[in-house]
């Protein structure tokens, strides 16, 4: 089968584990990167692309259908379908469509799935109205290297299953890189998070194709989020959700079913939702220094403001820390209560040891190791931390068997070739 993918200068590293999968699979892959637009030939090789001479597209964040005469703008006939994989959450890829009143039909029109990262997802937006989705989680844990020493080379045009140019590899090499830059990563730590500490708001929703949207409301998102109040740490989830659902009803301008409406009121409460996680983050985050002191060793921005003594963001040195440390400490997403998300499968694929906040899948994913490598509370996460750093052998042990548990649900060539046959059928 031909496969045309279509990367984004943002999401290279994840588009990398997508062709590799692809090639894996059997399947000849067309990749294209927005970066290319300006090499020599650029237009007629893009324009391979818009004579449809695939069976499958797969592009991610609208990056191709901003082109005026893709099918966004302009229905081809015989355009083969597409999946637009939605890496931030699928509501702003929702808003870059929300001109048409119909988004649901436009989808179903145009032959155009969503690739979610989260299953989690799917609740929500079968009651907007889209069931055209795929689960597509692409390259949280398999990843690829490429031509040897350069791992960020990619060739742009055709490349046929049988040149074996593309495979998966295990992070082992990729540590081993990093640790020849970053020699001082390598010291053990005991208890390691890595994590912003405040809410960023942004009152225009940048959008990857059509530039920021204005919301169109009376007040900036920021205000909103401001008059709500404070946010508390320890508000169950239930609790937390009819008090954010309170908050949006008394507020006529985010009323009705119009669906821009209706999605700039899912992203006020993603904000909202983001605050309450937030605060809980800070509170365990003290709670744990007052633990353990030192041997907690916390890496992220704008601690300070909250009177945290944190060290500072590091971009590249996460898998040398989570691999040399006994235990790397996770709280879960600010956007998905999910266990599938970067950073927890970061930790794993590095070799560390994750022990992490319960989620809505832990259960589902860990099985028996559920109640030993999750927590609840915080007097749970401190009797966990405790329990796990007298226990070296067993941290060894649990860490090898979430690594096989996860290896197994996010199979990627597996996920693909699912993904592919949904979508086909």
């Amino acid at each position: 089968m031909k496969i045309c993918v279509i990367a984004n200068r943002f999401r290279v590293d994840q588009f990398r584990s997508l062709v590799a999968a692809l090639i894996t699979l059997g399947h000849d892959v067309f990749y294209w990167v927005d970066t290319a637009d300006a090499m020599a030939g650029a237009a007629a090789t893009k324009r391979t692309i818009l004579d449809h001479r695939f069976d499958l597209g797969i592009s991610a964040d609208w990056c191709f259908f901003a082109d005026p005469s893709s099918p966004l703008n302009r229905r081809l006939d015989g355009f083969p379908p597409f999946i637009n994989l939605c890496f931030n959450s699928p509501f702003d890829a929702l808003l870059e469509l929300s001109a048409h009143r119909d988004i649901p039909g436009f989808l179903a029109e145009n032959r155009i799935w969503l690739g979610l990262l989260s299953p989690l997802d799917h609740r929500a937006l079968a009651a907007f109205g889209v069931t055209r989705h795929v689960d597509l989680p692409v390259g949280l844990i398999d990843r690829c290297l490429i031509y040897g020493d350069d791992d960020r080379l990619f060739p742009v045009g055709f490349m046929p299953a049988a040149q074996h140019q593309a495979y998966l590899q295990p992070q082992a090499a990729l540590r081993d890189r990093l640790a020849g830059r970053y020699a001082e990563a390598t010291e053990a730590l005991d208890l390691v998070y890595f994590g912003t500490a405040a809410l960023h708001v942004t009152d225009d929703i940048p959008t990857f194709c059509f530039g920021p949207i204005a919301p169109r409301l009376p007040r900036p998102f920021s205000a909103y989020v401001a008059d709500y109040g404070d946010f508390d740490p320890e508000i169950t989830p239930d609790r937390r959700g009819a008090r954010i659902d309170d908050y949006l009803a008394q507020l006529p301008e985010f009323a009705g079913a119009d669906p821009m409406v209706w999605l700039l009121r899912r992203r006020l409460g993603a904000q909202l939702e983001r605050g309450h996680r937030l605060a809980m983050r800070r509170a365990r985050i003290r709670a744990l220094q007052d633990r353990h002191g030192p041997r907690l060793a916390l890496f992220g921005d704008d601690w300070a403001r909250f009177g945290i003594a944190a060290r500072p963001a590091e971009a590249e040195t996460g898998p040398l820390r989570y691999h040399a440390s006994a235990i790397s400490l996770d709280f879960g997403s600010l956007s998905y209560d999910s266990l599938m998300f970067p950073r927890s499968c970061d930790i794993v694929q590095h070799g560390g040891f994750l022990l992490q906040a319960r989620l809505a899948d832990s259960d589902a994913l860990l099985g028996d190791l559920a109640p030993a490598v999750t927590f609840d509370g915080q007097d749970d996460m401190l009797d966990r931390t405790d329990r796990w750093l007298a226990d070296p052998a067993g941290r060894r042990d649990a860490a090898a068997g979430i690594a096989a548990r996860l290896g197994r649900a996010y199979d990627l060539p597996r996920l693909i070739d699912d993904a592919i046959s949904r979508v086909l059928a």
